[in-house]
């Protein structure tokens, strides 16, 4: 399909110019045609001026005083309206065919939800090229596959890729908008036990994780995913930040912990100053296993929450599932209870909730 400007003609020529280039050719005054075909040479001034259109009228009364079809004076004046009207259309047309372009590969309705658009197709594509990081809409038309290589997603979600997209690119962008302290990657240990000491009193939890992490140089943020794509969080380097979005999809303190902690294994362990690798915590089918560095990010999360030898120890000497036994290791270690019977509910596969134990964030 051809872009918009390649079908709009700069300027209209109106049919009263090529009148006066065939009376001038022949001779004639504008007086003396007006006088042959009935009008007032005013009339035929503003004829060819531009100021006044040929109709059916006109049009036979031309042909018959110089031998020019009417239908010529009538295709010129439709052809003269027909590209006024285009020239006078151009920035609306432009402004729908570049909507049209972009609802193909963006998520709509998720913007509309998390207020980002305003109902006015200008200034929300506008917005849009700023969300996707391309500029601005006028440098940076939306063209297909342009958009389509901008962001990707592995194939097992390849029916989801225009919302996981939208969502990734919005969580990029509200980060951008974060400025923090200096990065210190050597904090790393002073920043673990202070997470586990707020996970462990969970007394305005989602602020005050926030805080901290904003204090180490990380930025924090929790945007609300998107349609039927089951994402728990994403770690990525932001500016000169690394940056931890979540989702909350499961609204559990234990849910809530591991996924903070193991997008800290990617921070820590994976994601390098300037990188434009991104680690996205996805849901995984049953059984199927996660790759080498979802798993050294697995792994970390857990030995971060849990000491190995404690867990191991832990292991041994719990035959069944015991909420007491729960509480003993959580205060051994400094954790929440349910972060505790979390750990011991995945690994067992055992998915109920022991009594006593809430698992609420607060």
């Amino acid at each position: 399909m051809k872009r918009i400007d390649e079908l709009k003609p700069a300027y209209a020529i109106h049919p009263g110019e090529m009148l006066l280039d065939e009376i001038e050719a022949r001779d004639i005054s504008q007086t003396e045609l007006g006088k042959l075909i009935g009008y007032e040479r005013s009339q035929i001034n503003e004829v060819i001026k531009g100021k006044r259109g040929i109709n059916a009228k006109l049009a036979l009364l031309l042909a018959a005083a110089l031998d020019i079809p009417a239908d010529f004076w009538l295709n010129a004046q439709k052809e003269y309206e027909l590209n006024l009207a285009k020239i006078e259309a151009k920035s609306q047309v432009s402004i729908i065919e570049q909507w049209k372009s972009l609802s193909t590969h963006v998520d709509m309705t998720y913007l509309r939800q998390q207020n980002f658009l305003c109902g006015e197709p200008e200034k929300d594509i506008e917005t849009i090229y700023e969300i996707l990081g391309l500029g601005d809409a006028e440098n940076n038309r939306a063209e297909e596959p342009a958009l389509a290589q901008h962001y990707r997603l592995s194939g097992k979600l390849a029916h989801d890729q225009v919302s996981f997209n939208t969502w990734t690119a919005v969580s990029k962008f509200q980060a951008k908008q974060i400025k923090v302290a200096a990065f210190d990657k050597s904090l790393e240990e002073d920043l673990i036990f202070n997470l586990k000491s707020l996970l462990q009193e969970n007394k305005g939890l989602l602020n005050k994780i926030r805080e901290l992490l904003l204090a180490y140089g990380i930025k924090f943020i929790i945007q609300e995913k998107a349609n039927k794509v089951p994402v728990d969080g994403m770690a990525f380097w932001s500016e000169n930040n690394p940056a931890i979005v979540m989702t909350l999809r499961h609204k559990r303190i234990d849910n809530f912990a591991f996924t903070l902690f193991h997008e800290l294994g990617h921070v820590f362990k994976h994601l390098k100053a300037d990188s434009k690798n991104e680690f996205v915590d996805l849901e995984r089918k049953t059984g199927e296993k996660s790759n080498e560095i979802e798993h050294e990010a697995n792994v970390y999360a857990k030995s971060q929450l849990v000491e190995p030898k404690a867990w191991e120890h832990f292991m041994e000497r719990t035959y069944k599932f015991n909420s007491e036994a729960f509480k003993f290791l959580a205060d051994e270690q400094g954790i929440h209870p349910a972060v505790a019977s979390g750990l011991y509910q995945f690994e067992m596969g055992d998915f109920r909730k022991p009594r006593g134990i809430d698992f609420k964030i607060y």
